[in-house]
């Protein structure tokens, strides 16, 4: 650890380590965790290779695919 940290590494560490912290605990609470294990799951499942648009459209209809883009679209507002 010593080696891969210079001076100003240490410094710009210890002025945001609350933040930090802060973000560390968030990002471990356990409804973030189960949300975190649910993608990684799915992310490892095949996806089919005929995805039709019409197929796309009645995906919509789901509750949870809305909640889940209504998820995604609050996500990409906080980052722009």
């Amino acid at each position: 650890v010593v080696s891969e940290f210079d001076q100003d590494d240490v410094h710009a560490l210890g002025d945001n380590i609350v933040t930090i912290l802060k973000t560390v605990r968030s990002m471990t609470q356990p409804e973030v965790m189960d949300t975190v294990n649910d993608v990684v799951t799915h992310l490892q499942k095949p996806v089919d290779d005929e995805v039709s648009l019409w197929r796309l459209l009645r995906e919509v209809r789901d509750p949870e695919v809305r909640r889940g883009m209504a998820r995604l679209l609050q996500m990409i507002k906080s980052v722009g």
